[in-house]
């Protein structure tokens, strides 16, 4: 999610073909989702109308449809920089 979310924009579309596996994960990724700046809508309804992806039913497979949301991606970065300034401090700290 921290990759897809960094290579994304305002207008960035995703689509992920997934199995759900463990319900506990795939509930912890679509929160994680969240906390990246991802609207998350799942299309699996979609495979019905692909011919050629009939093997996505067969294997129970979902189609999740995620969207950048622009202002959440400045919120991850701010962050970021703040943990990593912290931690540069932490670093010279040690060295005198």
């Amino acid at each position: 999610l921290k990759t897809l979310r960094e290579m994304s924009h305002s207008n960035t579309e995703i689509f992920l073909c997934v199995q759900v596996r463990c319900a506990d994960s795939h509930a912890h990724f679509l929160e994680k989702a969240s906390k990246y700046g991802f609207s998350v809508t799942e299309r699996a309804d979609d495979l019905r109308e692909m011919p050629d992806i009939r093997w996505g039913l067969d294997l129970d497979c979902k189609i999740l449809h995620l969207r950048a949301e622009e202002g959440k991606k400045v919120e991850q970065k701010r962050k970021r920089r703040k943990d990593s300034k912290s931690s540069k401090s932490k670093k010279r700290r040690k060295k005198h």
